[in-house]
Order: C-alpha cells, then sequence, then structure tokens
C-alpha cells in the first residue's frame, strides 16, 4: 500500500499538497472511501480515508492515529564525506535511509574533491527512500 508524506498533519483532516492529490488521484486511481496510510517524518502514523478525491486537494479523512511508530530506544548516525561522482552519493542517501539511518552528515574533509552537496536534492531522495 502507497504511504504518503504530509509534514504538518494537525487534526483529524488533512489536505495533500497538489503534487501529492495528482499521484493519489489520477495515477493511483483512489476513489472516495480509498484507505491511504500517512506519516509525518516525526515518528507518527496515520490511517485515514479518501473523503474528497479532488486532483488538486485531495482531502484524507484520519482514522487512526500512531504515535512513536517503531521508535527504537538508539539512534544510528553516520557522517560520509561527499564523492566525487553526485549519483554514487544520492545512492548511498537512498540506501542509508532504506537501511534505517535517523542521521546522514555530509563531512567536508581536506580531501574531499566534492565540496559541496545540492540539499534540496538530497532531502528530494530522503523523502522518496522513506515512502
Amino acid at each position: 500500500m502507497q504511504i504518503f508524506y504530509i509534514p504538518d498533519i494537525t487534526n483529524n483532516v488533512c489536505i495533500l499538497d497538489e503534487n501529492e492529490s495528482k499521484h493519489c488521484i489520477r495515477v493511483l486511481r483512489m476513489s472516495y472511501g480509498t484507505l491511504v496510510r500517512l506519516i509525518d517524518g516525526k515518528g507518527n502514523f496515520y490511517e485515514g480515508v479518501v473523503s474528497d478525491p479532488d486532483p488538486k486537494r485531495c482531502k484524507i479523512s484520519i482514522t487512526k492515529t500512531i504515535s512513536d511508530f517503531e521508535k527504537r530506544d538508539y539512534k544510528l548516525h553516520i557522517a560520509i564525506s561527499p564523492l566525487k561522482n553526485p549519483d554514487r552519493f544520492e545512492w548511498f542517501i537512498e540506501k542509508s535511509v532504506e537501511f534505517g539511518i535517523d542521521e546522514i552528515t555530509p563531512v567536508i574533509c581536506r580531501n574531499t574533491e566534492k565540496p559541496g552537496v545540492k540539499a534540496k536534492r538530497i532531502n528530494h531522495i530522503i523523502i522518496t527512500a522513506m515512502r
């Protein structure tokens, strides 16, 4: 089942942004009453149903909330120097998130060949891998 990432779920109804709404309604062909799973990136897991299948502003009614979903009593943190080949660095980020790493810190070392990372691109890869 598809899991949607919504960073700011505050009450029992949430509205998907335009990209997520289009993906939900047009691509996945979800309709009124379809079960949807959501995460907020803060450890909460939600289940809900599609209450308004609008492809621009899909409305989800939350039916179940699980706080601290799959919370562990430890954190995994890894530090890595950005690689010369950006594809390999992006692959590493994706696999680290899939594996369950909680924090990833890019470290600029004396011998780092590529001193910068594209934060927006890396965040997109993290969110995609998290789903």
